[in-house]
């Protein structure tokens, strides 16, 4: 019997099934963004108070405010502000007992894995933060990020002030953790992998093993496939050793 709080792994291929049962799930890049307003009127009330830090942080290395051109304002105003790239990781939806499958199906394949909540979080996995824009969360992160990001300013090479790589990362870290409110329909989980911005060697690519202990069901696309997967699986490390193979279902409505 399944637990009543399922982790699931979606794919579109089968032979993408074939590799994640045996060489494991993929670090793939995703992208995440962090959007905390849109208008320019929320901007301006949310960068009133970043205005205020940078300037004391550009007072201090001897470069005030009112030196910068209006280029090199914006320049570092918009680096605080908004942040999106692609970031490595393994992602998963959370599906409650009873819970209709078709958007899961129809949004990121009919192959899957269910893996055990123990090994998602032993590999780090966790629910991401859903963030609504310009809401009481989105803000408070604002003035968290720009805090920092203003207090990591130095000035470069030519003189004027840029941001320190070494601010970067932690932020990136952060970014894949996050995700829009309006996704919140997906029930989000992720492994977040290394993003390599500075240093480090990129996850994007690499898989890490999943036992075959660890996985509570396999999901397929065509009843044909049943039997080929549980062969597949019987050939796999730790087969012999486990009381039952995992449950391999055709095209589930629920879970």
């Amino acid at each position: 019997m399944l637990p009543t709080l399922r982790f699931l792994h979606s794919m579109r291929e089968l032979e993408f099934l074939r590799l994640a049962l045996s060489e494991g799930l993929m670090f793939t890049d995703h992208e995440a963004a962090y959007v905390p307003a849109s208008s320019t009127a929320e901007w301006e009330e949310l960068s009133a108070g970043v205005t205020v830090l940078l300037k004391q942080r550009l007072a201090a290395l001897g470069k005030p405010w009112q030196s910068l051109s209006e280029g090199r304002r914006e320049t570092l105003m918009s680096g605080i502000g908004s942040m999106r790239g692609k970031i490595p990781m393994i992602c998963f939806t959370e599906i409650p007992e009873g819970r209709q499958l078709w958007f899961q199906q129809f949004t990121f394949g009919r192959y899957g894995v269910v893996v055990s909540r123990s090994w998602l979080e032993r590999n780090g996995g966790d629910r991401v933060l859903y963030v609504g824009e310009n809401s009481e969360l989105s803000r408070r992160l604002y003035r968290v990020i720009a805090t920092f990001m203003a207090s990591t300013v130095l000035l470069g090479q030519d003189g004027e002030p840029v941001f320190s790589h070494h601010s970067f990362p932690p932020i990136l870290d952060l970014l894949a953790c996050m995700e829009q409110r309006s996704n919140l329909a997906e029930l989000e989980w992720r492994i977040p992998g290394h993003h390599g911005f500075h240093s480090g060697q990129r996850a994007t690519g690499r898989r890490l093993p999943l036992p075959l202990g660890d996985v509570e069901a396999v999901l397929v696309k065509e009843a044909s496939e049943v039997a080929e997967v549980e062969r597949l699986m019987r050939t796999l490390p730790g087969s012999n050793s486990l009381p039952s193979l995992p449950l391999v279902i055709h095209q589930p409505a629920v879970l």
